[in-house]
C-alpha cells in the first residue's frame, strides 16, 4: 500500500494536470463558439451556390471541363482532412479509418492529405501522396483553399484522376460529428445530399454577357464554395471534440482526485487507531507493572 506522502504527491501532480486540461477546454470552447458560428452561417450560401449550379446545368448549352467525366482515367485522388494537433478523442483517428476504408486494397488512388496527422499516416503506409498541407488556420479565408484547389483542378483536367473526392468531418453537434467521404470533382456529383430539392425548375434564365463567360466565371466560385465548406465543418468538428475530450479529461481527473483523497484519509484513520491502539497497549503495559 502507497505511504500517505506518496499519496499526497499523486494527488498534486493530478491537480495540476487537470488545471491544465481545464485551460485547453476554456481555449477550445472560444474556438469552437466562433467555428461553428462561421461553419452554420455559410451552409445557407453553400446550399444557394448548390441552387444556382442546378439552375444552371439545366441549360445544356452550358458546359465546364471540372464538370465533364474523365471516364478514361484510372485512377483517383482521394484529399483527406485531419488535423495538426492532437488531444481531440477520436477526430483523426475516425477521418483516417474511413478513408483506408475507402482506399481498401486500391492502388490507384493518389492522395492529398491535410493535417500532420494524415500525412503522417499515408507515408506509413507508403501511399503515393501528391501534396500535403499544413498549418491551416483555425478561421480561414477562402484564399487558404486556392492552393489545394489549383492542384486538384489541374491533375484533374489534364485527365490524370477520373474523380476527386474528400474525407472531411461533417459536423452535427457538440458532441457528434461524422467522418464523410464525398465526391467534388466531376462537379455536383455528390452534392445533392439535401433534405429535400432545391431546383428552381419554373424559372427562366437569361445570361449576359454570354452563356460561357457566366459559367466561366461562376463554376470555379461555386468549387471553391463547396470546398471552403467542407474544411469549416472539419475545423468545428476538430474544436468540438477537443473542447468534449478536455472536459472529460478534466472531469476524470477531479474524480481521480475524489478517489485518492478516499484512500489517504483511510490510510492515515488506520494509521491513526494503529497508533492509537499501542499507546493504550503501552498504557496498559505500564500500569500492571
Amino acid at each position: 500500500m502507497p505511504s500517505t506522502k506518496e499519496i499526497r504527491i499523486r494527488i498534486r501532480a493530478i491537480k495540476n494536470t487537470a488545471k491544465i486540461t481545464r485551460a485547453m477546454q476554456m481555449v477550445a470552447a472560444s474556438k469552437m463558439k466562433r467555428a461553428q458560428d462561421a461553419t452554420l452561417k455559410n451552409r445557407p450560401y453553400t446550399l444557394e451556390a448548390y441552387r444556382v449550379y442546378l439552375n444552371l446545368t439545366r441549360d445544356n448549352r452550358l458546359s465546364h471541363p471540372i464538370m465533364a467525366r474523365n471516364d478514361k482515367a484510372s485512377k483517383k485522388l482521394l484529399v483527406v482532412v485531419t488535423s495538426d494537433k492532437g488531444l481531440c478523442g477520436s477526430f483523426n483517428s475516425a477521418v483516417i479509418r474511413k478513408s483506408a476504408e475507402y482506399i481498401g486494397t486500391d492502388k490507384n488512388i493518389d492522395v492529398i492529405t491535410y493535417g500532420k496527422y494524415a500525412g503522417n499516416f499515408f507515408r506509413r503506409t507508403n501511399t503515393n501522396i501528391v501534396a500535403s498541407f499544413t498549418d491551416f488556420p483555425v478561421h480561414p479565408h477562402t484564399r487558404d483553399t486556392r492552393a489545394l484547389i489549383k492542384t486538384m483542378t489541374d491533375a484533374y483536367l489534364s485527365g490524370e484522376y477520373s474523380e476527386v473526392a474528400f474525407c472531411f468531418t461533417l459536423f452535427e453537434s457538440t458532441l457528434k460529428q461524422a467522418p464523410t467521404i464525398r465526391t467534388i470533382l466531376p462537379l455536383g456529383v455528390d452534392q445533392s445530399n439535401q433534405a429535400e430539392p432545391i431546383e428552381d425548375k419554373n424559372i427562366t434564365i437569361k445570361f449576359e454577357p454570354s452563356p460561357k463567360e457566366v459559367i466561366d466565371y461562376l463554376i470555379p466560385r461555386i468549387l471553391e464554395t463547396w470546398i471552403y465548406q467542407l474544411f469549416l465543418e472539419s475545423i468545428a468538428s476538430e474544436q468540438s471534440a477537443r473542447m468534449v475530450a478536455m472536459k472529460n479529461a478534466t472531469d476524470a481527473a477531479s474524480d481521480l482526485v475524489e478517489d485518492l483523497n478516499l484512500t489517504y484519509n483511510s490510510i492515515r484513520q488506520a494509521s491513526i487507531t494503529q497508533e492509537l491502539a499501542e499507546i493504550s497497549a503501552a498504557a496498559n503495559s505500564f500500569e500492571r507493572n
